[in-house]
C-alpha cells in the first residue's frame, strides 16, 4: 500500500491521507483530492508545501481554484522549461509569469497569438482537469518563480502563487523550510509508531491499520494538552517516545 499524507506542520497532525495500492500509485491524483477536499479553519487560507516530485500546471490549478496557496520546489529543468524566454539572466530572481495552458499544438487556434511565447502545450495523456468545456480550451494561469542561493554555490527554485506584496522572498524561504516537519514526523510514523510493520495481509484491512496508526500519531497531541480558560490550550513537554509506548502498551494489554 502506498500513502500521501496532508500533514499540518503548525499544529503537528495529520489531518488527512490518501491510500492507494501499491501497482495503482498516482502521488499527484492523490494531491489533487487531498487539496480538494481540504476544509480549512474559518477565516484562514491554507499553504500548501510539496517537493519537486509534485510540480505540475494541474497541481497549481487545483489550489487556485480551492482559493488556497502553494509553495512548490521545482528542479532547474523544469523552471527553466516553465520560464522559457522569459528566465532572467541574473542567477537569483524573483518574477511572475502569466502562461496559457492548452491542448492545442496549433497557434492558429490560440485566443491570444500575440503572445506564443507564453503558451504551453499539456498533451492528452496528462492530467488537467480546468480546461473550459466549450471553445478551444485555455487556462490562464499566473505564478511566481522564485530562485535564489542556498550555499555551496547551489540554488533553490520555488514556484508559488503566494502575493509579493505581502511576502517576501525571506518568509517563502521560511514557509519553505517548515516543510522538513514533514520529514521527521513521518520518520516518527514508521519507526516509533512502526506504520510499515502491519498485522493484516487483506489490503482493506492494511488500509485500517494505517488510518490506526495516523491517530495513533495524532493522539499525543491531546494527550499533552489541557484547557487553560475559554478554548485556548496549554501543552505539557512530554516525551513522544513515551507516550507512543504507553499507547502502545495500552493496546496490546487493554485493561
Amino acid at each position: 500500500m502506498y500513502l500521501v499524507p496532508l500533514y499540518d506542520l503548525m499544529n503537528k497532525v495529520y489531518v488527512d491521507a490518501v491510500v492507494q495500492p501499491m501497482r495503482k500509485r498516482n502521488e499527484f491524483a492523490a494531491l489533487y483530492q487531498l487539496i480538494d477536499r481540504h476544509t480549512p479553519c474559518g477565516g484562514t487560507v491554507p499553504v500548501f508545501i510539496a517537493d519537486r516530485g509534485f510540480h505540475a500546471y494541474n497541481v497549481f490549478a487545483h489550489a487556485i481554484e480551492n482559493r488556497a496557496f502553494f509553495v512548490i520546489r521545482a528542479t532547474d529543468t523544469k523552471m527553466k522549461r516553465l520560464l522559457g524566454c522569459d528566465t532572467p539572466k541574473q542567477e537569483a530572481f524573483d518574477v511572475k509569469v502569466t502562461r496559457y495552458l492548452t491542448r492545442s499544438h496549433s497557434k492558429k487556434k490560440y485566443l491570444h497569438p500575440e503572445l506564443a511565447s507564453q503558451y504551453r502545450n499539456i498533451c492528452q495523456k496528462v492530467s488537467f482537469d480546468y480546461f473550459p468545456a466549450q471553445g478551444y480550451g485555455e487556462y490562464e494561469i499566473s505564478l511566481r518563480v522564485l530562485r535564489f542561493p542556498i550555499g555551496n554555490g547551489t540554488y533553490e527554485n520555488l514556484i508559488t502563487n503566494l502575493p509579493e506584496n505581502e511576502f517576501h522572498v525571506e518568509e517563502i524561504k521560511e514557509i519553505y523550510r517548515l516543510r522538513w516537519g514533514i520529514e521527521t514526523s513521518f520518520c516518527t510514523l514508521k519507526h516509533t509508531i512502526a506504520a510499515v510493520n502491519f498485522h493484516a495481509k487483506n489490503r482493506q484491512m492494511i488500509t485500517h491499520e494505517i488510518w490506526a496508526r495516523l491517530i495513533l500519531f495524532n493522539l499525543p497531541l491531546q494527550l499533552t494538552a489541557r484547557p487553560c480558560g475559554g478554548n485556548s490550550l496549554v501543552h505539557i513537554p512530554l516525551s513522544c517516545l513515551l507516550i507512543f509506548h504507553r499507547q502502545q502498551e495500552a493496546i496490546v494489554r487493554p485493561g
